[in-house]
């Protein structure tokens, strides 16, 4: 599974005791210990939503951002004008943080196998801590 750049935190800065490696093992194992923070999550805000490459804790790797007049919003947005890692324009950019932790991450891919299982790690992330808010 290729990463083509990451800050998967550092045990400097981590502030969860027993926190795990600081690579794709030690972020797959965190997905599934902590809840992620969904303030950080912006695949659901109107100059994002439905954007291509756009998921939960997910964006396109692009960058070069402008300010423009989105006329369906009403409102100037930034637009990304360009990808990050121009020899992978189809990567995407994986972020987030932890429930009431400082503690962040973020991975830039263009594998298909390590998208689908970023996917299905943070939407288990997220089905178990909506269960445990509904008391289920």
């Amino acid at each position: 599974m290729k990463v083509i750049a990451a800050a998967i935190g550092t045990k400097h800065f981590c502030t969860i005791p027993g926190w795990p490696s600081n690579d794709l093992e030690g972020l797959f194992d965190a997905l599934s210990r902590w809840e992620l923070d969904e303030r950080l999550d912006c695949s659901n805000e109107p100059e994002f939503a439905g954007n291509r490459g756009v998921a939960p804790f997910r964006s396109r790797a692009w960058g070069h951002c402008v300010r423009q007049y989105d006329e369906t919003l009403q409102k100037h947005v930034w637009v990304a004008t360009r990808p990050i890692h121009p020899e992978h324009p189809n990567a995407v950019r994986y972020f987030g943080n932890f429930l009431e932790h400082s503690f962040g991450f973020w991975l830039d891919t263009d594998a298909p196998e390590l998208i689908a299982k970023l996917d299905g790690a943070i939407a288990e992330n997220l089905y178990r801590r909506r269960r445990r808010l509904c008391g289920a």
